[in-house]
Formats: structure tokens, C-alpha cells, sequence
């Protein structure tokens, strides 16, 4: 089971963001896996930026939502994040843009 979690990025400036990937044994081991990439979409599903991310044994994924990303195609609103690791998505959430 995947928990959607929600995020906000700011226009003028990278934001951060930090989230947990849990499973049901508890904290998820993200360090063995390939690249880690995450995904902005619209709603209809087309994608608008992706950013690379790292995670850790803890379970940690972190990437950086980049002020660049968001004045090239990212106005304010929501989207949809898709975290993909190994072809398989790990960690899906909203992400607002203000």
C-alpha cells in the first residue's frame, strides 16, 4: 500500500522535500534501488518536470523541486508526484505550487 502524501513548493526559490516510504513491515530500504526519479503531472496525466531523488535505508526520499522546473512549465496549482524506482512506483503524492 502506498500513503499519498501532500507538498508544497514556492515559485521564486528550490524547495526541499523530504518524505518517509513506508510498507508493511515498516520503514521501506530505498538504498538498493536504481535511480530514483519523480515526476510532476497535471492532472490528465501529462508530465510537466521530473526531479532526480535519493533515498536511504531509512526509507528517506528526498529531491528538490527547482524554481527553474517551476518558471518553465509549473504555474501555480496542484500536481500529481510520482516517485519511480526499478520501474516500479514507490511514493505518490499532491504537490502545490504558490
Amino acid at each position: 500500500m502506498i500513503i499519498r502524501g501532500n507538498h508544497r513548493a514556492y515559485a521564486g526559490a528550490d524547495t526541499g522535500i523530504l518524505a518517509f516510504i513506508r510498507d508493511e513491515s515498516g520503514r521501506r530500504d530505498l538504498s538498493g534501488m536504481g535511480d530514483i526519479t519523480v515526476s510532476a503531472q497535471l492532472a490528465h496525466g501529462k508530465e510537466v518536470a521530473s526531479f532526480p531523488a535519493t533515498g536511504d535505508e531509512e526509507g528517506r526520499l528526498s529531491f528538490t523541486v527547482t524554481n527553474e522546473a517551476i518558471q518553465r512549465g509549473m504555474s501555480p496549482g496542484v500536481y500529481a508526484l510520482r516517485a519511480v524506482a526499478d520501474g516500479e512506483v514507490i511514493y505518490t503524492a499532491n504537490l502545490e505550487v504558490v
